[in-house]
């Protein structure tokens, strides 16, 4: 009853009712790939940063690097972050934003910066 609820207020609200759910991390760090890719289909992965610490929903600073953040997973996000860019035949230079959910100890997308 309440997800024909939310989805019948989206559809009054923004002409469109289709409603998803979002996997609730609670304990988490923000990862950013820096992505720079060309017109040719060049793709080069600049490095990974931590950008977890914020205040109102900014960032006060940013690490080189994780120091959380496992090999394995590090390399997946550079991974995930190049067949992104490749994905949307993307031009310049970007970040791919995940969130390392720490209990699970896995990475989700979050979103594309361009």
């Amino acid at each position: 009853a309440l997800f024909h609820q939310i989805s019948t207020e989206a559809k009054a609200a923004f002409g469109n009712g289709d409603v998803y759910l979002e996997k609730y991390v609670t304990s988490l760090r923000h990862i950013e790939v820096q992505v720079l890719r060309d017109s040719q289909g060049n793709t080069k992965i600049l490095g990974l940063r931590d950008c977890s610490v914020q205040r109102n929903n900014q960032k006060i600073f940013e690490e080189s690097g994780s120091t959380m953040l496992p090999r394995e997973l590090e390399q997946s996000a550079y991974d995930y972050a190049a067949k992104l860019a490749d994905a949307v035949e993307y031009v310049g230079a970007g970040t791919v934003e995940f969130i390392f959910d720490l209990d699970a100890n896995t990475i989700y997308f979050m979103e594309m910066n361009t």
